[in-house]
């Protein structure tokens, strides 16, 4: 391995490339043909009707289900397709930009694990297409390890700290051993998570260099993103609503395709990582996202406490319906929304973004007295203490013409 000029982290060497492209070609094509083997197997399954819960294979319609589609002329064929189609867009997604990294940066090493990692971990839903045996074992297991090997390595495609590179050397045999005793999952995942956690943290604290840095905002963003939606499709609705869940709700059917859909976040943000990492700014983003993600929740308690708060005053003074309360409330909401936002912007600022915080507010500063001073020695004087404090360089200096000097 080389290191290249302009760069991130590790590389291969150019006479690699074709060797590289070649190897990813391949392991596409077998999960490719995988797949299409398992939606084949599968397809009789899929397209017709178990008339009892328990003998029901993955993604086969139940009777309570089929009666509920076929009431809005919704043909087992027709669900059939719509999932095939819909698995297949998922597949598309993750294997096209797997093969698009590889194209464009098969030098890169953090990039090359990235395309197989993309290519390799759908193979866990592929996983649940096959009967429960040693083949969908072995499936999940692979996946799983493209994820841990993915996480460990990336941005730069090294270990950090070193001594990490054991990590996966102790989850192949704790993954053997599990499928015969079940309970060793729970510490297995353990292991998984502190490791990649702790990797990702230290790496990022320690080795990353800037553009890595935002690389890794960039995934950890689209892994939490994509959590967050797993749990609101997949888990509060079946919380909130235990009968979502019963069969002839129609939503399990939803879940089936709707799941796969929201873990296509993962690639994305992998490939803007990779390949924009630089242009769009994701500090932004996260910025935005917190003072929204904020000022909704904040404007929702709000509004619900003001309407119930207000609703009860009404009925006790009033004795009227509830839409006074109502439009005082949207009119409250309203009025706050400006200065609740500016606040939390300001709040959100001052405790995670402290340096640009500072710096915003020592050029405000500084302009305001520049519209103020006018002894050119003062001015200089003070622009050099600004960059000083912003931008912290090792030296500062300040040429001025003979004119103005």
């Amino acid at each position: 391995m080389s290191s290249g000029n302009g760069a991130s982290g590790r590389m291969f060497g150019r006479e690699t490339e074709l060797g590289i492209r070649v190897a990813w070609a391949l392991v596409a094509s077998a999960v490719t043909i995988t797949w299409a083997v398992a939606v084949a197997a599968q397809w009789k399954s899929l397209t017709s009707v178990c008339h009892r819960a328990s003998s029901c294979t993955n993604f086969q319609m139940d009777e309570a289900t089929a009666h509920l589609l076929a009431a809005h002329g919704i043909q087992p064929e027709v669900y059939g397709v719509y999932t095939a189609l819909g698995l297949a867009l998922v597949w598309a997604v993750w294997c096209g930009l797997g093969g698009l990294i590889v194209w464009r940066r098969p030098r890169e090493v953090g990039a090359v694990v990235s395309a197989f990692f993309m290519v390799l971990f759908p193979l866990f839903e592929i996983s649940f297409w096959f009967p429960s045996g040693n083949g969908s074992q072995l499936m999940g297991a692979v996946a799983f390890l493209a994820l841990t090997m993915f996480y460990l390595l990336f941005p730069n495609g090294s270990f950090a700290p070193r001594w990490f590179r054991f990590v996966p050397i102790a989850l192949i045999p704790l993954g053997l051993i599990s499928n015969f005793l079940p309970w060793l999952l729970g510490p297995m995942l353990l292991v998984f998570f502190l490791s990649v956690s702790g990797s990702q943290i230290y790496r990022f604290r320690m080795v990353s260099s800037w553009k890595e840095r935002q690389q890794t905002k960039w995934t950890v963003a689209g892994l939490l993103v994509s959590i967050l939606l797993f749990v609101a499709v997949a888990v509060v609705p079946f919380s909130v609503d235990p009968k979502v869940g019963y069969s002839g709700t129609g939503y399990e059917v939803l879940t089936i395709t709707l799941v796969p859909i929201v873990t296509t976040l993962i690639p994305l943000s992998v490939g803007a990582a990779i390949f924009r990492s630089g242009l769009w700014d994701i500090d932004r983003i996260i910025n935005r996202a917190l003072v929204y993600g904020v000022l909704s929740i904040a404007l929702a308690v709000a509004y619900v406490g003001g309407v119930l708060g207000l609703e009860a005053l009404f009925r006790l003074f009033i004795r009227g319906s509830a839409a006074p309360a109502i439009v005082v409330s949207t009119l409250a909401i309203a009025a706050l929304f400006g200065p609740l936002r500016r606040r939390i912007q300001d709040a959100i600022d001052r405790r995670f973004y402290r340096a640009r915080y500072d710096t915003a507010r020592i050029l405000s500063a500084f302009g305001d007295r520049l519209r103020q001073e006018v002894d050119l020695m003062n001015l200089t004087q003070d622009m050099t203490s600004v960059v000083q404090e912003t931008l912290r360089p090792e030296h500062v200096s300040i040429w001025l013409s003979g004119e103005m000097s």
